[in-house]
């Protein structure tokens, strides 16, 4: 039986691991990410787009796309994390709340998301997260809002959320989705 991510970060803390714990596309074995280690403490970790803290809990909410690799690694490894690991945990365990519940609000198939000009012409007032998402649209689109940007999947719904009811995105549906 397959190990959860948990128990393996787990173990290597228990082991003082220096090294990184390779996160494997699970059909593909394509590379998602890592969770590094120096002497048993989480120093880095990436997965897809996000670093730091976001990565750590981002991977432990999708570790069922993950195939675990242990490596040991010696060089020289950049301090990402902010957190603790109980700290991160705690963090994790909160995000995977709000995950789902903010999994059932996503954007449907055929809609598009766009930037309301008229909202900016307001100058209405944005939170920090609020601003990036909206920018994020505004160059990718909101197929690659996760991608480009370090937050969690939830918490770009919720500023979507957020945006929508302040009047700063509009929903066209694609013309090849409009039935008569």
């Amino acid at each position: 039986m397959a190990k959860l991510l948990e128990e393996i970060i787990e173990e290597q803390i228990t082991v003082e691991f220096t090294g990184k714990i390779q996160l494997l596309h699970h059909l593909d074995y394509s590379s998602l990410g890592y969770i590094s280690f120096k002497d048993g403490r989480i120093l880095d970790a990436k997965f897809e787009n996000k670093t730091g803290d976001k990565a750590f809990i981002s991977a432990m909410i999708h570790e069922k796309r993950c195939k675990m690799i242990i490596e040991a690694e010696f060089g020289e490894q950049q301090k990402t994390i902010t957190k603790n690991y109980r700290q991160l945990i705690e963090a994790f365990e909160e995000a995977l709340i709000n995950h789902k519940y903010y999994e059932h609000f996503t954007v449907p198939k055929g809609i598009k998301l766009k930037v309301n000009p008229e909202f900016i012409q307001r100058g209405s007032s944005l939170s920090h997260s609020e601003y990036a998402v909206l920018l994020g649209l505004a160059k990718a689109g909101y197929e690659n809002l996760s991608r480009d940007l370090n937050m969690l999947d939830y918490e770009i719904t919720k500023n979507l959320i957020s945006l929508r009811k302040k009047g700063a995105l509009k929903t066209i549906a694609k013309r090849s989705e409009i039935r008569l």
